[in-house]
């Protein structure tokens, strides 16, 4: 068998062999991994091992390697990445949100890593088309487990869960057999407190869209969508006289196809519907009457996604009809609406790195329902989280992607030889195999989570790769030009896909884009080295040398230490071993000094103790209170930090009658409704704050908003922010009792402040 270097092409050394191993292996464990959770933390291991995997790219610069050049790409990624960590410098600085700030800071110093190990892995000899080979296969995998997600693991969820929550919903939580049924609903992660129950219960009954080892289906159908392309790309490249190395192939692509079906994401659908007309487009352009068809797509698919961006913020849908498949876009155009609200006050730093939703839920729409964590649009997103430097490196790296697809003629040339000999690279099918073992090992081994779905899927895929070459279905090779245009097809899917939904912000989809983009290099992307080249790349892995030390020293080694405590307390809390459970929560503020979640859970402790003392305890409620207020000063404008402090004071002026417990309770009611004004539920609970504080005119006024955004969310059909028949009872009697007052209306008048 030839030698890793020498399967790779003559620009590869056996160095830079092993970096492509580790790149693939980093680039594949993100696909196994929930990279949604990626602002709690969750892939910080991951983060810092791209930060390692640059340090090494960075000293294996030597007088016989290649160095890549600088492009226009690298332009793009330089300030689209550089944009969003300057903004995660200015919230750790100055945000609201500073722990989750800190996080997304490594995630991000992380993605920079990634673009700088991958652009130093493939120089040189271009990216070796073996990767769409092991890429596909992998998508493959992916599938068959979202299928069986779909036709086997929700129906049992359906019929294990579904009579547990009747019971909850119907007894209600306080009824012995009810409590049992929550404490096994907790036990498996599921949230029945408030409209929790409502979610999940909808869900599990309404829907069952698959999302692989991903936490959103949307995420796991633009996956979907960009192998799907990929597939039909690879598909073309086998010969027609081999009819049933095309039938093969084409089984497996509908498979994925038909996964990415059932992930019922109409922007994934769409991203793929864009790409295969560009494919189509490329292959008439052969033509010498079509030669300027691919320009024009790409001038057309720019101006559609453009057009529905400024549609959503600018354009007078409000009273725009839909057919409920198409509903979700109105949605989204109320969630670009209100991003765009605030980013005309912010336009130059936007919202800071992570904390969109803070600034999102202060100007929302009223018809809009959720409290998202992001945009639902990759420039919108680019621009709150990375400020005015990231939507224009966004802008840049996306025209610097698509340059294959404008210049078609000058890169497509189907006499190219293949980019690599059609024999695997055992570094590369090895790195692939070591990525879903890591998948496995990170969380088990740092997290404690147990999920053998990895291992599973790692046999599966072993499986299929045995069998596929065997056969010699794979590898498949692509000549340079094709795999250039297929590529930039591919970013366009990607792309396309983001428009409409979430993900440009989470690490797995950022690298799959940085993946497509070096594809689309030329093999002129390296220089032969010099010293001040040679030095230079040094500098930088010296740079993430200190970057990794300091990711897992101030980051990523507190966070986990502080998880662990948290996870302790939670255990010691369900034993009933309240006094133990204190200290781990204390012990987790400590660890990570910038956590609210901590603080609140020993609010949420003292309370309790407060209460079984019959509300009598001082010690207890001034313990509360404080850890209340801490949580308030490690986020100040929460509106649930400020809810749970409103609640509190009112069941304390309900046993004290004092005023000024009363007059707390609304100002704590007030920071709530400021921080989220169109929550109908926060403006019931200040109306009836007012009206224990005898500001009856003030009362009926914000009860009147309370019912007139009950009247919206029951328009929208948002039944999980329905107020209860009794609450609305009580608003209707305040405001009623409001048209008898003459004298002016108050806006909530003045309170101290907590």
């Amino acid at each position: 068998m030839p030698s890793p270097a020498a399967t790779l092409g003559p620009a590869t050394d056996r160095p830079q062999a092993w970096l492509q191993g580790m790149v693939v292996a980093l680039l594949t464990a993100g696909c196994f991994l929930p990279t949604e959770g990626a602002a709690q933390g969750d892939t910080l291991w991951l983060a810092c091992l791209w930060m390692s995997a640059a340090s090494i790219a960075g000293f294996l610069a030597r007088n016989s390697s290649p160095l890549p050049t600088w492009r226009l790409v690298d332009t793009g990624v330089a300030l689209f990445v550089g944009g969003h960590i300057l903004s995660g410098c200015l919230a750790l600085a100055s945000g609201p949100d500073r722990y989750t700030a800190s996080i997304l800071l490594v995630e991000w110093i992380g993605l920079a890593a990634a673009w700088f190990a991958l652009r130093t892995a493939f120089c040189g000899a271009g990216l070796p088309d073996q990767i769409l080979s092991i890429g596909l296969l992998i998508a493959v995998t992916l599938s068959l487990y979202g299928v069986w997600q779909y036709a086997v693991l929700y129906p049992s969820l359906a019929a294990e869960y579904g009579p547990k929550m009747e019971l909850v919903r119907t007894l209600g939580a306080d009824s012995p057999e009810a409590a049992r049924a929550v404490q096994e609903l907790h036990a498996a992660g599921v949230h029945v407190e408030g409209s929790a129950l409502i979610l999940f219960e909808k869900r599990l009954r309404d829907s069952r869209e698959p999302f692989g080892l991903f936490a959103l289906a949307n995420t796991f159908g633009g996956f979907l969508a960009v192998w799907t392309l990929v597939g039909l790309g690879l598909w073309r490249q086998i010969g027609s006289a081999i009819w049933w190395k095309q039938l093969t192939l084409l089984l497996l692509i509908t498979l994925i196809a038909d996964c990415l079906w059932l992930t019922n994401s109409r922007t994934a659908w769409a991203g793929l519907a864009v790409g295969l007309t560009g494919m189509l487009a490329g292959s008439l352009q052969r033509r010498p009457a079509f030669g300027w068809l691919t320009r024009a797509w790409a001038i057309g698919v720019g101006a559609a996604a453009v057009g529905v961006v400024l549609y959503g913020i600018l354009g007078d849908w409000q009273n725009t009809s839909l057919p409920g498949p198409l509903k979700s876009l109105v949605y989204r155009f109320q969630y670009w609406r209100g991003t765009w609200n605030f980013l005309q006050d912010d336009w130059l730093p936007g919202s800071g790195l992570g904390q969109f939703r803070s600034h999102y839920v202060a100007h929302k729409l009223p018809e809009a329902s959720e409290d998202i964590a992001d945009p639902h649009n990759l420039w919108l997103d680019a621009w709150s989280n990375g400020g005015l430097l990231a939507l224009i490196g966004l802008a840049v790296f996306f025209l610097a992607a698509v340059r294959p697809i404008w210049n078609r003629a000058a890169v497509e040339d189907e006499s190219q030889p293949p980019s690599i000999s059609p024999t695997w690279n055992p570094l590369l099918v090895g790195g692939a195999a070591a990525g879903m073992t890591l998948a496995f090992l990170g969380p088990f081994l740092l997290l404690s989570e147990w999920n053998d779905a990895p291992l599973v899927l790692l046999f599966v895929w072993a499986s299929l790769m045995g069998a596929s070459s065997v056969a010699g279905l794979v590898p498949i090779a692509v000549p340079l030009g094709a795999l250039r245009f297929l590529a930039a097809l591919a970013t366009v899917t990607l792309g396309f896909h983001l428009v409409g939904a979430g993900g440009i912000g989470l690490p797995t989809v950022v690298q799959s884009l940085f993946l497509l983009a070096v594809a689309t290099l030329p093999l002129t992307q390296s220089t032969a080295s010099s010293e001040i080249a040679i030095w230079r790349q040094r500098a930088i892995g010296s740079g993430f040398v200190l970057g990794t030390l300091f990711a897992i020293g101030f980051v990523a080694i507190p966070v986990q230490l502080a998880r662990i405590h948290l996870d302790a307390g939670d255990r010691s809390v369900s034993k009933d071993r309240r006094d133990f459970a204190g200290r781990a929560y204390r012990e987790a503020a400590a660890t990570a000094p910038l956590w609210v979640e901590p603080w609140l859970r020993i609010a949420t402790l003292e309370e309790r103790a407060w209460k079984a003392a019959d509300r009598r305890d001082e010690a207890r409620f001034d313990a509360a209170v404080d850890a209340i207020e801490a949580a308030w000063r490690r986020n100040p404008g929460s509106h649930l930090i400020a809810q749970q402090a409103s609640r509190l004071w009112t069941e304390r002026a309900e046993v004290t009658g004092a005023a000024g417990d009363r007059e707390q309770a609304v100002a704590w009611a007030q920071k709530a409704v400021s921080a989220s004004p169109t929550s109908a539920l926060l403006q019931a609970e200040l109306a009836i704050s007012l009206s224990a504080a005898d500001r009856e005119s003030a009362a009926g006024d914000t009860a009147r908003r309370a019912l007139v955004q009950q009247q919206i969310n029951e328009s929208q059909g948002h039944v999980d922010r329905y107020l209860s028949p009794e609450l609305l009872d009580r608003l209707s009697k305040l405001s009623a009792r409001r048209e008898g007052v003459e004298s002016p209306p108050e806006q909530g008048g003045t309170s101290p402040q907590p």
